[in-house]
């Protein structure tokens, strides 16, 4: 072959290769500019974008805004000029989170996201003096009576739905009080009842709300403590397989449906470390969970430790979730959600660049009510009637379990804030639930026929260990069970059961043969760590055919009746550890660790049975204080492993 015939079959071969290759797919640029923050009123019909480097769409292609809370709308391109174009809006447009993308044919090019605030109620002009005002409507009509605040001051919308305040936007959110009879609208499941104040601290800024009108005397409140997400520990799929549990309950239940947090729904160790902060959270949640509002409560660890002092370190969260405390109103009662996790004059922990702490101050807080919070409260419940039932919420509890059977004040004021006798004071006169977290464990007291409080155990366990070390077992340190409280309102009368993730309702309590706990529970199981040894002496304490049982949804109007034969005989309340932790979760991490952490904790609502034998066939009836029964017919001996016990 000559040289020339060789770079002739060259050209054909590639030619030929050329030919052969898959088209490449048609792309079309386009480049405009999406603001960060648009307002429009009510009455716009159309929108203008800025064209960016001359590369504007083509009048046949389609402008598409999508958003969680009001869905995707396609909007025509109404004309294109030299330096920007113009779309067309949809009739009821409303305030939100929007995706703005360019569709071609089948092709879609997502351009960027604005904050859209559809202003309904026209020009407003504000009294002299006003820097934060703003209407709240529902169905472009104006909803009066509304109370709306800075979290300094509190004042509410008059007759045409306005609201004026002469704020000095320290805490840089406004929010309202949803009223009876009315839901926010939602991004998500996250309800927008608060606005960010970001323009200068002395020009008047707007922040319109609106409403949508719901029947919501009857609903169902889905409490939820310590999450803890921070992508470890498999805690992303354990989470989720709880949130099916959740989701599932949501779908099978009729009605006006409201999630509540507790706090620590992020682990501030790990929000640099692991990259995990507060809108990881928020796409997690979103994607998990549908068909409820769900309002957040601030925890320790949802404070940003490379930050100075309570208020800087809140910075995070008040411009995420929403602000530190608030108040709001689902049916016919009022719910205030406080912080009473206090790290006023905490420095910032230090730590290296991969996030690992070299000094840390994350625990250096006091567990108290701020005055400057009370004193917004004071505000808030001067608008809330004495027959109103109220909700409250803090991350850490206002009462400890003292033994089996009595309770401590909890909240001691220590920087110079209000404790737990001061705060139960000044709500004389409301009928009070008080809903915490922060300890995962869980105890329900009875303070006064006025003044409850359920500690709600937690949704992580103990921190996600337990599940990661014995897949299936995802146990606080009490031995309650990773779940959620179901409480149900009819009108101005609350009741709540926990529903324990994975397991059916009736799943209220666990019960021991200790002869058999005894068995298992050796120092070789523990790696004979010292530590470890104060368990296995517990267990080893325990008189012959004894049986412990745990009951963490227990108060003082349950009732645990047990018989033998046919007769009852006592169940005593005590303190003690739970054997299932012990087994799930402790002695493994005492084989790995001297000191480890998040092992079994000593808790109340225990009862402990003194049999006969070691072969008598129990039958315990556990009846909460609504009434509902629960009940196991005990065969004993009775088997125990950590098989034994999954669901």
């Amino acid at each position: 072959m000559t040289y020339l015939t060789r770079i002739i079959s060259l050209i054909v071969a590639s030619v030929t290769l050329l030919g052969c290759q898959k088209p490449q797919e048609e792309t079309f640029d386009v480049q405009f500019n999406v603001p960060a923050e648009v307002t429009i009123t009510s009455e716009d019909t159309e929108l203008s974008f800025v064209i960016l480097f001359g590369h504007a769409p083509l009048t046949s292609d389609v402008i598409v805004l999508n958003s969680t809370s009001a869905g995707s709308h396609d909007c025509a391109i109404k004309s294109v000029g030299e330096k920007k174009f113009t779309i067309s809006l949809w009739k009821g447009i409303s305030s939100g989170k929007y995706t703005v993308s360019v569709k071609r044919g089948t092709k879609v090019l997502e351009v960027g996201t604005m904050n859209l605030t559809v202003n309904r109620g026209g020009d407003i002009k504000p009294d002299a003096g006003t820097t934060v005002y703003g209407i709240v409507t529902c169905d472009d009509k104006p909803v009066a009576n509304v109370v709306v605040s800075d979290g300094v001051l509190v004042t509410k919308t008059n007759e045409k739905g306005i609201y004026q305040l002469k704020s000095d936007k320290k805490y840089g959110t406004v929010f309202m009080s949803v009223p009876e009879g009315y839901e926010a609208l939602l991004d998500g499941v996250l309800p927008g009842f608060w606005k960010k104040l970001n323009q200068a601290t002395m020009s008047a800024q707007r922040a319109d709300f609106e409403l949508k009108k719901v029947d919501n005397q009857n609903f169902t409140l889905y409490v939820m403590g310590d999450m803890h997400l921070a992508n470890r520990n498999g805690d992303i799929g354990q989470f989720r397989t709880l949130m099916n549990d959740w989701q599932n309950t949501i779908s099978t239940t009729a009605g006006p449906q409201y999630g509540l947090t507790l706090g620590d729904m992020t682990w501030d160790i790990y929000w640099y470390a692991n990259n995990f902060m507060f809108g990881t959270y928020k796409s997690e949640i979103n994607n998990d969970i549908k068909g409820i509002s769900l309002y957040h409560t601030m925890g320790n660890h949802d404070n940003d430790y490379r930050k100075d002092g309570d208020f800087d370190k809140e910075i995070a969260y008040r411009e995420n979730l929403c602000p530190t405390f608030y108040s709001t109103n689902i049916g016919k009662f009022h719910v205030i959600v406080l912080d009473n996790i206090d790290y006023t004059g905490t420095p910032h922990s230090e730590d290296d660049a991969k996030g690992n702490i070299t000094a840390d101050h994350r625990g250096e807080y006091a567990v108290d009510f701020p005055k400057e919070m009370i004193d917004w409260m004071k505000k808030d419940l001067a608008y809330v009637s004495k027959n109103t039932p109220l909700i409250i919420t803090s991350h850490a509890p206002t009462h400890m379990p003292a033994s089996a059977t009595s309770f401590s004040d909890r909240v001691n004021g220590t920087n110079g804030g209000v404790n737990t006798a001061s705060f139960v004071s000044l709500l004389s006169g409301y009928k009070v639930h008080f809903f915490s977290g922060h300890t995962h464990n869980m105890f329900g007291y009875e303070r006064s026929s006025s003044y409850y409080e359920t500690n709600c155990g937690s949704a992580c366990g103990s921190w996600w260990w337990s599940g990661h070390l014995t897949p299936g077992i995802n146990l606080s340190q009490d031995g309650t069970p990773g779940g959620y409280m179901i409480c149900k309102a009819v009108g101005t009368e609350l009741t709540w059961q926990y529903k324990s993730g994975g397991y059916p309702i009736s799943h209220q309590f666990r019960s021991y043969d200790m002869n058999e706990v005894k068995k298992v529970v050796t120092p070789e199981l523990g790696a004979s760590r010292a530590k470890w040894q104060t368990y296995v002496d517990n267990v080893n304490g325990y008189a012959a055919n004894t049986v412990l049982i745990n009951v963490w949804g227990y108060d003082s109007s349950w009732k645990v009746v047990v018989t033998e034969n046919g007769k009852e005989v006592k169940a005593t309340p005590m303190m003690a550890y739970d054997p299932l932790h012990m087994i799930a979760l402790s002695a493994k991490r005492y084989k790995s660790a001297e000191n480890p952490s998040f092992v079994t904790s000593r808790w109340s609502h225990f009862f402990l049975v003194n049999c006969s034998s070691a072969n008598s066939t129990l039958e315990i009836k556990v009846t909460d204080r609504f009434g509902n029964e629960y009940s196991e017919t005990m065969k004993r001996p009775k088997t125990f492993s950590t098989d034994a016990y999954l669901k």
